[in-house]
């Protein structure tokens, strides 16, 4: 395999990977408070609203200090690690607690900034000026 096309296989390989991780969480995001409020459990008092705000607090918060993250540890490792923490928070919704739903809420939100940016780095490793625009096409379909 050239080397070119080694490069053109990552970017395939990380779109279709961010694809199914972005299917589960948004979809978990998004029937959080349904999935919720039929719980019928007096021991559950979360908010889906509450877990998205702190997710998206935390992660806004969390990108001042993920550049340094991502240079240290390496863009891959902080892709993997960050999907796990992606899988941890839909595995909450196997047995829920308000503490482990909202802890998961903020582990997401650090791993979401983490993943961004390790993501635009492992994409500009694999291109150059003249394929930046196609990976970056093919990333997002």
């Amino acid at each position: 395999m050239s080397p070119e096309s080694k490069k053109l296989f990552n970017i395939v390989i990380l779109g279709v990977a961010f694809m199914f991780m972005f299917t589960a969480f948004q979809t978990c995001g998004n029937v959080a408070q349904t999935v919720i409020r039929s719980l019928n459990s007096t021991d559950f008092h979360g908010s889906g609203y509450t877990s998205l705000a702190i997710i998206y607090g935390v992660f806004s918060a969390s990108n001042l200090i993920t550049p340094s993250v991502v240079a240290i540890v390496g863009p891959q490792i902080s892709m993997f690690v960050s999907g796990l923490f992606y899988s941890m928070y839909i595995a909450v919704f196997i047995q829920p607690f308000p503490w482990s739903f909202y802890t998961a809420s903020v582990f997401i939100g650090i791993a979401a900034a983490v993943l961004w940016t390790a993501q635009g780095n492992c994409l500009t490793i694999n291109s150059d000026e003249h394929t930046i625009g196609r990976n970056s096409g093919i990333f997002w379909a």
